[in-house]
């Protein structure tokens, strides 16, 4: 690292894993309400009944949207985490 870039915290770091987490959960709770929207859909096609919920295509592409709004919001929330402390104390010597 250069002297002008500042090494992050270890509680900037805790507090951007713990984000990168809970962007991860919430994309995979919207893919499973996806997953489970179309298995409804199947299954109502297959014994022949109405489901009583469905998002149609519009809300399936809104969820399928917000999935991966928040797990590309994960990978960058993990991105700027440094895998682990002797790389950047090794950079900084």
């Amino acid at each position: 690292m250069s002297r002008g870039e500042a090494v992050p915290s270890d509680f900037a770091v805790t507090r951007s894993r713990a984000s990168a987490r809970r962007n991860y959960r919430i994309a995979a709770l919207a893919l499973v309400v996806y997953v489970a929207d179309v298995l409804f859909g199947k299954a109502g096609v297959l014994f022949k009944f109405a489901p009583p919920l469905r998002l149609g295509d519009v809300g399936e592409f809104l969820v399928v949207l917000i999935a991966m709004v928040f797990f590309v919001a994960g990978l960058l929330a993990d991105a700027g985490v440094p895998s682990n402390k002797s790389a950047v104390t090794e950079e900084e010597s």
